[in-house]
């Protein structure tokens, strides 16, 4: 990995191998970055290209023939936080055959969508020092367009006295399981 800080922003290019007995092997490569426009906003993104070749291996797994996988992925996120607004919007896309043998990445083939949408209280002389009512959007969608899982929730976080804080939420979901 390397990094070149510019200001508060900074430019990055990722690179990994990961070599197989077999014959096999896993090769990421990408840049990153952060962009900090202002005080209050932060754009970060990553874009990577993983080149895969499979164990020729079928007696260990089924999957491990020797084929050959070329794919991509992306993030690209923007936030914004000031004393009392805060919000985040982020996309992810990450094709069927990207690997990342070297990094924890449970599932591929899905595309992903979160906003968030919170505005911070201060409430004097009260038990909590901290009310921030919010409003969230995550969306989890096949790559030819079919919902996975779809969660939309409205709620309130708290700060309060004797470091206390919690989070209440009413949650509308929609998860996809099986065809």
């Amino acid at each position: 990995r390397a990094r070149h800080d510019i200001g508060r922003s900074f430019a990055g290019l990722l690179f990994t191998d990961r070599e197989n007995e077999g014959g096999g092997y896993n090769r990421v490569l990408g840049p990153d970055f952060q962009w900090r426009p202002s005080e209050a906003d932060q754009v970060t993104g990553q874009f990577l290209y993983s080149s895969t070749q499979t164990p020729d291996r079928p007696d260990v797994a089924t999957e491990w023939d020797g084929r050959k996988l070329d794919a991509g992925a992306g993030f690209l996120s923007w936030l914004h936080t000031s004393r009392t607004w805060l919000w985040r919007t982020t996309y992810e896309d990450i094709s069927e055959d990207f690997r990342a043998d070297n990094g924890f990445l449970p599932q591929v083939g899905f595309r992903h969508g979160r906003n968030f949408l919170g505005y911070q209280f201060f409430p004097k002389n009260f038990f909590l020092s901290q009310l921030e009512p919010l409003f969230v959007v995550n969306w989890w969608w096949e790559r030819d367009g079919d919902t996975l899982d779809r969660r939309l929730y409205t709620g309130v976080q708290f700060n309060g006295k004797l470091n206390s804080n919690g989070e209440v939420d009413a949650n509308f979901d929609s998860i996809r399981v099986g065809e």
